[in-house]
């Protein structure tokens, strides 16, 4: 095999943050550090590996990537750390825009203005081994997302941490053919989010004290209509009860704090084999787009849930202090005092002119798993608890195969 070029940036921490040394013996600044990078990354030859030494590196501004086929590596995610706390300009960190065949892997970005890792338009991505995290306590000052991963095709996202995000620590939008596996994300208001996606592959991910886990929405007004094909399977989704702390502005700020799983105006979504527990308002949730209260124009938009098939999960815990103030009334009214939701709620709203029991909402062998149907078209009138309307299942959805061989781990050659 033809050996690749591998360009090595070679900065000795000197002990000051983001201070270094050059490969002559001069010492260098952050900015000039950042625009030896930059340089670096706008003249990469295609299978060019760029290795970020250990240390602590300040930016000023976003670093950009431009160029398909490269590898941009740290020497671990605690070792290489990129700041973006002092930024002067831009919002976010690491920007790609139209690239293919990008690995970013082995480094930290901390505290961007908006988003820790931005790419648009982009196709046959890894992020590997990342931390993306806001290191003060949460609060609507965060960035919004850590990853925000936006009409893009063959995604793959494992291993990552994902820290202290507004909005939610993955973020991905109009994308399709999606795996995200191994990552944790916690204190983020969402810790895992798929919007308008189709064919992702979400498991083996820890996702614990967000404000909700892993939540998928079909929202209006965008080119891409659909919110389907999604397996989510073998991920831990526990103690996601943080307060909300989006801003009151942006649409984020109506999801329920205490929701483990989210599926609204979502179709065609296979949810098993996972472990959700002790989320305080609804270990899994399943509504239509009406339920947000928020209004919208598209004539093209179906609000409705479809097709959810729910089976051979592990429900505990959770249900007994919902964040937002109707389910915790409903929780009082329905449920008493002292009661808690189930661990399936349903609001129950269907296209015009369908049964509930149509909706093909299927929920099996969850153990002792409990659920509801809250009727909420009906203001509770048809409020209902009896599971056997939902006694079904659907056909198991295809695995994401991506389309493209990952790429050899290469040897640094100085």
């Amino acid at each position: 095999m033809r050996a690749s070029l591998v360009l090595v940036i070679t900065l000795m921490s000197a002990g000051v943050m983001g201070c270094g040394r050059a490969p002559s013996g001069a010492a260098v600044t952050d900015d000039e550090f950042q625009a030896h990078l930059q340089m670096r990354l706008d003249m990469a030859p295609a299978g060019a590996v760029i290795q970020v030494p250990a240390g602590r590196f300040s930016f000023a501004a976003p670093l950009t990537i431009h160029r398909s086929n490269i590898t941009l590596r740290g020497a671990g995610a605690e070792q290489t750390v990129l700041s973006f706390r002092d930024q002067r300009s831009g919002e976010d960190g690491l920007v790609l825009h139209e690239v293919s065949g990008v690995t970013l892997e082995g480094f930290a970005i901390e505290d961007a203005q908006l988003v820790g890792v931005k790419a648009t338009d982009s196709s046959n991505l890894i992020l590997r081994g990342l931390r993306i995290e806001w290191t003060t306590r949460a609060s609507t000052r965060h960035g919004w997302f850590g990853a925000h991963l936006l009409r893009c095709t063959g995604l793959m996202v494992e291993k990552n941490m994902t820290l202290g995000a507004a909005v939610a620590g993955v973020f991905i939008d109009q994308s399709h053919d999606v795996v995200l596996r191994e990552n944790r994300s916690e204190f983020n208001v969402t810790g895992i989010q798929l919007v308008n996606s189709s064919a992702a592959d979400i498991y083996r991910n820890v996702v614990s004290n967000n404000s909700a886990g892993i939540t998928l929405l079909g929202l209006p007004e965008r080119a891409e209509k659909l919110m389907h094909r999604t397996r989510v399977f073998d991920n831990r989704i526990y103690g996601n009860n943080t307060d909300n702390f989006a801003p009151a502005d942006h649409l984020a700020a109506v999801v329920p704090a205490g929701t483990g799983f989210m599926a609204t105006a979502a179709k065609d979504v296979e949810f098993f084999g996972n472990h959700v527990a002790d989320n305080r308002g609804a270990n899994a949730l399943v509504a239509s787009y009406l339920a947000s209260g928020k209004p919208y124009d598209d004539p093209l938009f179906d609000p409705y849930p479809q097709r959810l098939w729910i089976h051979h999960n592990r429900f505990s815990g959770g249900g007994n202090h919902p964040g937002k103030y109707d389910l915790q009334l409903m929780r009082v009214l329905k449920f008493g005092l002292h009661g808690s939701l189930p661990d399936i709620v349903w609001d129950g709203s269907v296209s015009p002119g369908q049964s509930p029991d149509t909706a093909q909402l299927c929920i099996r062998d969850n153990g002792d798993a409990d659920f509801v149907n809250v009727d909420y078209d009906g203001r509770l009138r048809d409020f209902s608890r009896d599971l056997s309307p939902h006694d079904c299942e659907l056909p198991s959805l295809a695995p994401v195969v991506l389309g493209w061989a990952e790429p050899p781990v290469l040897s640094v050659q100085d």
